[in-house]
């Protein structure tokens, strides 16, 4: 039993850790593709009211990108230390462990399936 525990525990560290690396290269790729852009910019002649517009409206997306892989990062961060201290992977509700089926899915699921859809149903608390 013990061997499984430390089976799943290294497998799902694995997951983490590819996560962690991917959603880092994602967050330097965004940065170089927006220095980039800064230094085109730059570059250009004047631009005129719809161009100006285009600009924002891609400079708001790749904001919104950069916004979406650091949150990701913070979350696999968090995960990474629950993981440490034993805690990754139990439920918070029920202290069952969750599926590791759930976990790949969801990386950052803080309940079980039943508990998530009880929850969702409004019959158990709130953490």
């Amino acid at each position: 039993m013990a061997t499984s525990k430390l089976s799943r525990h290294a497998r799902l560290g694995n997951m983490l850790l590819r996560m962690r690396a991917e959603t880092q290269s994602r967050i330097r790729k965004e940065w170089a593709k927006k220095r980039a852009e800064v230094s085109n910019f730059r570059m250009r002649a004047p631009m005129d009211e719809g161009d100006m517009s285009n600009l924002d409206l891609v400079e708001d997306v790749n904001c919104e990108l950069l916004n979406i892989n650091n949150k990701t990062l913070k979350d696999v961060e968090i995960a990474l230390q629950r993981l440490d201290t034993g805690t990754y992977g139990i439920c918070e509700e029920c202290g069952n462990e969750i599926s590791e089926k759930r976990l790949r899915a969801l990386p950052f699921a803080l309940n079980c399936l039943d508990c998530q859809q009880e929850k969702e149903k409004g019959n158990l608390g709130s953490h």
